[in-house]
């Protein structure tokens, strides 16, 4: 009997000893609304869905459990009898624990199983997780470790544990390890690489391929090395509208794209003076212009021709590059067939200015072959004011001009031989016009000369242009319609005139015996000799320099002409910058300066409008640059419009 009694006691001190050294499993029930559990019990008709993350775990029941089929890592199902069960969690280096269940149809409960360490267990131990290559995401049992590989994880249950190693491009890879008591195990994984598959083709193939900005190939293209992710595919070919989309390439799997690439066009808007012609692109009849502009809006990147041809007229021509999303606006002007003009002047010996250009002759002179339809003569004679005619020319008829010159007397002012009224005298020479820091039709810089002329030292004023209207009987301008301000005109008689056309101007110099200076006689008087001034002064602005908008200084609308000195020109001219844009004799084309004479340039032979030159009181300083080239229709009337003239000795 005391042996008996001896091995029970035995057999109670060492079962107690081995509970110690067990972790307590602890099993809560928890309220269906709190978030993430550890174990979620579902009931699924008689079976219970038990969701774990621990490695192993297995039951038993008082009333048996009849089938358990481990489903997934960490999710069990257990197949019961409806009934109330006594259920046992078994789970090594956990204490088993207990928990009474009904389950039927109608319900369904929720639980988390956790489990702390029992007072003086050792069974923990620490694991190094390293993978070639590093940086892979860790889940350990189920849960997601913020730090990458290699990773150190101590003070772990000892036992066998479940990761899970994932890394962009490499297939991921689930193992279970055992972390053993008290110790440091270090485990390497290799992780293996996939790629992902591409196919781009394209009509028309030869395009590059880009992904995410790396170009990858030409079309037709097969890749069988990519990485997967999110990307952007890039298909560029010269020629045609670049192609773009968002692409997602998974690992094992080949994407395929097939793209039209569409041809990058151009569009022109074709006219004719006069109206009625036929009109060609490219030796392809596309209309006749009427009052609409032709339009093709499919025009291929280049150089094309349009020609136009009407009865009774000149073939006409001319070439356009078309730019991808732009609209090329061309007009064709024809010419009759040719007449030709007898030229004759009292007194005789005047220059003949055609169309802008000198024609080295003197009247009276026969000019011949000159296309039909309508022209520009000046005569120019030393002494005498500019004359100017409009004249139509017949095809196969002699039109005659005979004019007679008025002589014109200036009175120099005493003191100062080169000023004649108000004008300075600009001497013979070269200077350079045009600028290259400035874009479109101010390039390119270019070395002109001029004889010599007199331009105006201010600009026309309200009460010298009125004085021409009270003599001649010239209509008066509008009102300027500056707000708040009323018979502007009238009441400033200082001030520069404004909304005077380019006509208006014209009849004024001819009355005063002046005319308008060219484009290239107003840069010059501009700049002087300087060649790299922007404007008349230099090349910076503030309030005491000019009339322009954005400086403060002081005037809302025009100011009195000769208000800024330290803006005078080089030459002595006043407000070449802002106040009123300033009426100039040259028709305007944007490209006239790559084939300008040399000497004496008059403007291009066409064009509709007319050059205006300086800026004005509300335009920016950069309008107002010496070389900023403005132009309008001739008929326009505007309340910055203004002018000064120009002599010749």
């Amino acid at each position: 009997m005391r042996c008996a009694i001896c091995l029970i006691t035995w057999f109670c001190l060492v079962v107690c000893a081995c509970a110690q050294e067990l972790k307590e499993m602890q099993i809560t029930e928890v309220p269906a609304s709190e978030a993430r559990p550890v174990v979620v019990l579902e009931r699924i008709e008689a079976i219970l869905v038990v969701h774990t993350n621990l490695a192993v775990l297995s039951f038993d029941s008082n009333l048996g459990i009849i089938t358990v089929d481990p489903v997934d890592q960490g999710i069990y199902h257990l197949h019961l009898q409806p009934g109330t069960h006594l259920i046992s969690f078994k789970a090594q280096g956990y204490r088993t624990q207990q928990e009474r269940i009904y389950i039927d149809r109608q319900q369904s409960k929720q639980y988390n199983v956790t489990g702390a360490a029992a007072e003086g267990s050792g069974a923990r131990g620490t694991v190094r997780l390293e993978t070639e290559p590093s940086g892979a995401n860790v889940v350990w049992n189920n849960i997601t470790l913020q730090d990458k590989t290699p990773l150190m994880l101590s003070d772990q249950p000892a036992g066998l544990q479940t990761v899970r190693l994932e890394l962009s491009g490499y297939a991921p890879l689930d193992t279970t390890l055992k972390v053993t008591k008290d110790k440091t195990t270090t485990h390497r994984f290799k992780l293996a690489k996939v790629f992902a598959r591409l196919k781009v083709s394209s009509d028309p193939p030869g395009a590059t391929v880009y992904l995410d900005g790396d170009s990858i190939g030409r079309t037709p293209l097969e890749r069988n090395d990519l990485s997967p992710g999110d990307g952007v595919l890039l298909l560029k070919l010269s020629g045609y509208i670049s192609n773009s989309q968002s692409i997602r390439l998974l690992a094992g799997e080949r994407k395929e794209f097939n793209v039209d690439l569409f041809p990058q066009l151009g569009k022109v808007e074709i006219t004719t003076s006069p109206p009625g012609a036929q009109v060609f692109l490219d030796g392809q009849a596309i209309g006749t212009y009427q009052t609409s502009p032709l339009v093709v809006d499919k025009v291929s990147l280049g150089r094309h021709t349009v020609s136009a041809t009407l009865a009774g007229y000149a073939d006409t021509s001319a070439t356009f590059a078309a730019v991808y999303n732009q609209t090329a606006k061309i007009e064709l002007k024809l010419w009759g067939n040719p007449g030709a003009l007898f030229i004759n002047s009292t007194p005789d010996g005047a220059a003949i200015i055609l169309d802008g250009r000198n024609t080295s002759r003197v009247t009276p002179s026969k000019l011949t072959d000159i296309a039909a339809g309508d022209h520009e003569v000046v005569l120019q004679l030393k002494g005498y004011a500019d004359l100017r005619r409009a004249v139509k020319v017949t095809p196969a008829k002699v039109e005659t001009v005979d004019e007679k010159l008025s002589e014109t007397v200036f009175q120099k002012t005493a003191g100062n031989p080169s000023t004649v009224e108000d004008m300075v005298l600009v001497p013979a020479g070269s200077f350079s016009m045009g600028s290259n820091k400035l874009s479109g039709d101010a390039k390119p810089e270019h070395k002109i000369y001029l004889d010599a002329y007199y331009i105006d030292k201010y600009e026309v004023t309200n009460q010298q242009y009125k004085s021409f209207c009270d003599q001649t009987g010239h209509a008066y301008p509008p009102d300027a319609g500056f707000a708040g301000i009323s018979d502007y005109f009238f009441k400033y008689p200082n001030y520069p005139v404004v909304r005077v056309s380019w006509d208006d101007a014209q009849a004024y110099a001819v009355w005063a015996g002046k005319r308008l200076p060219t484009e290239a006689e107003w840069e010059r008087a501009a700049k002087g000799n300087e060649y790299n001034r922007l404007y008349p002064w230099g090349d910076n602005v503030n309030a005491s320099h000019a009339n322009i908008a954005g400086t403060g200084d002081g005037y809302v609308y025009t100011a009195p002409v000769g208000s800024f000195p330290d803006g005078i020109s080089p030459v002595g001219c006043y407000d070449m910058a802002g106040n009123v844009w300033e009426w100039c004799s040259d028709r305007y084309s944007s490209t006239y300066y790559s084939s300008s004479p040399t000497r004496n340039p008059q403007g291009p032979f066409g064009g509709s409008n007319r050059v205006l030159r300086g800026g004005s009181w509300n335009s920016s300083s950069s309008y107002a640059s010496r070389a900023y080239r403005g132009n309008f229709l001739p008929s326009y009337q505007v309340n910055n419009f203004g002018f000064r003239c120009a002599r010749t000795p």
